[in-house]
This record gives C-alpha cells, structure tokens and sequence, in this order.
C-alpha cells in the first residue's frame, strides 16, 4: 500500500494483464506468472466483460479514506 499522496500512485502497483474467457478470468504478471489469486477482487468484477477481453493495465491497492 502506498505512503505517498494520490497523485503517486502510477507509480506505484504491479503490470497486470487480464484476460477473460467463456469461463472465467485470469491476470498475468509481467513476468508470465499467474497473479489471479492476488486479485481476485478485480477478476471477479471484471467476470463481467465479454468473453476474449483482453486488458493490459496497472493494478493498484487502493484503501478508501476514512471519514
């Protein structure tokens, strides 16, 4: 998680790509490693997109503020 103030935070995650079949989603590591299990709460939202989706992004924790 990260210290620094919002603006920062492209600096800051892991290189995912996600990929989404008929069946089900799975993220990559830059490095071709299997990370699902580390973002399973973006691969279940993202269960959601069309089946041969393919988005290469930067995944980033992310805390709300508390009031």
């Amino acid at each position: 998680m990260s210290h620094e103030s919002p603006p920062s935070l492209e600096n800051d995650g892991h290189r995912t790509v996600l990929c989404c079949t008929d069946e089900t989603v799975v993220l990559y590591a830059r490095s071709g490693r299997f990370v699902t299990q580390h973002w399973m709460d973006l691969a279940v939202a993202d269960m959601e997109l069309r089946p041969v989706t393919v988005l290469d992004a930067r995944a980033t924790p992310w805390a709300a503020p508390t009031p």
